[in-house]
């Protein structure tokens, strides 16, 4: 965590339910070979992002006193469940990863949320150290968001789970936000149960010409 602390933001949106509807009459990209579940929408308009990052980052600079800048976008992604009992089932899991922004932030917008259907955060066991995910299983996990499965996925996917040990777990709950540090290990939880998952995500590179204007720079000096 070498950016932002985990923060977590209760009530972000001032109409939540409108932004709830637009998430789920918003045009979403067909299935496709992606290094993530479900499906998520084109990029929302930069005016959308950049009120939404103003607003989340507010929680760390005073805007009337620090020039910032970002490049970043936002999304929806509505992920439906795997479809079997078991809630942890191994294909019910989101599948640990980093993501190449300083900061990345998730609205929970689902009114009634799934117990276990937020977000957990992780770090790699002890002798994992070194552990990157192999290219074989990320073209395999590819396959399998795209419809594809391969015979040997689930071992894959077991093995990458186990180099894992989660440090942290975020409950969903409607209109919460989570604001981490995209550098951290993390995934859904699990996709829910029955009903269909729906967030709002956001991912951000900070610019300014202050130094060690990152959140956990400073407290790091």
């Amino acid at each position: 965590m070498r950016y932002f602390p985990l923060t977590v933001v209760e009530d972000f949106f001032v109409e939540p339910h409108l932004v709830l509807e637009f998430a789920k009459t918003a045009e979403y990209k067909p299935r496709g070979e992606t290094n993530y579940p479900g499906v998520v929408t084109n990029h929302l308009n930069q005016e959308i992002t950049d009120w939404v990052a103003t607003k989340a980052l507010s929680s760390f600079y005073d805007f009337k006193t620090t020039s910032l800048s970002w490049i970043g976008n936002s999304t929806f992604q509505k992920i439906t469940p795997y479809g079997d009992e078991n809630q942890f089932h191994i294909l019910n899991r989101g599948i640990p990863h980093t993501d190449s922004a300083h900061v990345a932030g998730v609205v929970y917008l689902d009114v009634n949320p799934c117990k276990d259907a937020g977000t957990s955060f992780f770090q790699k066991k002890p002798g994992r150290d070194f552990y990157q995910r192999p290219e074989e299983f990320l073209e395999a996990a590819k396959k399998y968001h795209s419809g594809i499965k391969l015979d040997n996925y689930e071992e894959m996917l077991q093995t990458h789970l186990d180099s894992f040990e989660e440090t942290m777990r975020v409950q969903p709950k409607f209109n919460r936000l989570i604001l981490y540090s995209s550098d951290v290990w993390h995934c859904q939880t699990t996709y829910g149960v029955s009903d269909t998952r729906h967030t709002f995500r956001f991912f951000l590179n900070i610019t300014t010409e202050e130094a060690n204007f990152l959140p956990l720079q400073r407290f790091n000096e």
